[in-house]
């Protein structure tokens, strides 16, 4: 049972909807080796890099329309 299943998500921006880790990161929050590889996996544009997160424990990708946990 994932550990946070039984808590109120405050923080729905930072917990991957995939995996529910709290593992999701902007492209400036990344280190070198996790931006080289989104860049090399997802190949995202610019207006994508300011605006979408991914979590870097299952690489799922996490845009602004995404659902967010309340």
């Amino acid at each position: 049972m994932n550990y946070f299943q039984d808590r109120i998500k405050c923080d729905a921006d930072k917990v991957c909807s995939k995996c529910g880790e709290p593992r999701v990161r902007a492209w400036d929050e990344m280190k070198d080796d996790e931006r080289e590889f989104v860049h090399r996996m997802f190949r995202p544009e610019e207006a994508r890099r300011r605006t979408h997160k991914w979590c870097v424990l299952c690489w799922e990708e996490v845009g602004d329309d995404a659902p967010r946990l309340a």
